[in-house]
């Protein structure tokens, strides 16, 4: 989406993260207000976010964080990735640029460090992300989320001391 001369990117981050306990079912879950996760019950089936992608025009990703190429144990382990990650990632544009991370790593508990030394922990992070480059995605995701009980987050590249 282009505003004025700037590039504007928006990310919406489908995010499954469940504030309630395993096992519940669906009305258990509804009631509390809980958002479904992967694997509880209420999360989308695969089917399901492939319709949504088709909807999208197959802005729909599946990202993982930067620094998953640096964790030996995930099957994405590339040294010369990993290299790359890791010296670029104190710099607030390269973080801007990815779908799922933020400008400030802290403020995913340094979940994902390009280091071989530190597990990547990926549930900090979305398993879907919109990349809206049309009013139309953003405007799908909200729904989509919305029928869905998806925790849903924006990242946007306007300034947010949140770390959003």
């Amino acid at each position: 989406m282009r505003l004025c001369i700037e590039v504007v990117i928006v990310y919406l981050c489908l995010i499954p993260l469940s504030s309630c306990f395993p096992g519940a079912d669906q009305a258990t879950l509804q009631s509390l207000k809980c958002k479904p996760k992967p694997g509880t019950p209420g999360w989308p089936s695969e089917p399901t976010w492939n319709r949504f992608n088709a909807s999208i025009s197959g802005q729909l990703l599946k990202p993982l964080p930067p620094g998953a190429v640096c964790d030996l144990t995930l099957g994405v382990f590339n040294p010369v990735s990993c290299w790359i990650v890791a010296v670029n990632f104190s710099q607030s544009l390269f973080h801007t640029n990815d779908p799922v991370s933020v400008q400030q790593p802290n403020w995913e508990h340094d979940a994902c460090l390009p280091t071989i030394f530190h597990r990547c922990n990926i549930k900090q992070y979305p398993v879907y992300v919109v990349n809206a480059t049309e009013a139309h995605h953003v405007q799908e995701g909200v729904k989509f989320a919305k029928k869905h009980n998806i925790r849903l987050n924006v990242k946007g590249t306007g300034h947010d001391y949140l770390g959003r």
